[in-house]
């Protein structure tokens, strides 16, 4: 995705302006601070302890995951995306629609399928 999805000038600028965008190596052996909790490399789970937790135990590379201006979890959505699967997953969640609407609404009404 860094060579194609994030290449796109529509999801870069899309991103640049709603989003505080950070690339995270779940697999990092470094001490993670965040919201006040250090989260550290856990054997287990061959990843740091806060992928974990974001990513609900279920560990699959590439995830995006999203929160909201709190700091608050809004949701992992896994797998590879194009550009054209990620601009709607992008809005989506930045202007809240997912407070409203559920994602099968969402495409439907919107996109074509």
């Amino acid at each position: 995705m860094d060579a194609t999805t994030f290449e796109d000038p529509a999801i870069v600028e899309y991103m640049n302006k709603h989003y505080y965008s950070v690339k995270f190596n779940a697999e990092t052996k470094d001490t993670i601070l965040f919201k006040d909790k250090s989260y550290s490399f856990k054997p287990e789970y061959k990843a740091n302890e806060l992928a974990a937790q974001m990513l609900n135990g279920s560990m699959s590379y590439p995830t995006s995951v999203y929160l909201d201006e709190t700091m608050n979890e809004i949701g992992p959505v896994p797998g590879y995306l194009t550009s054209e699967q990620m601009l709607p997953v992008l809005k989506y969640f930045a202007e809240d629609i997912y407070k409203t609407k559920k994602w099968d609404d969402y495409l439907n009404e919107n996109f074509k399928r």
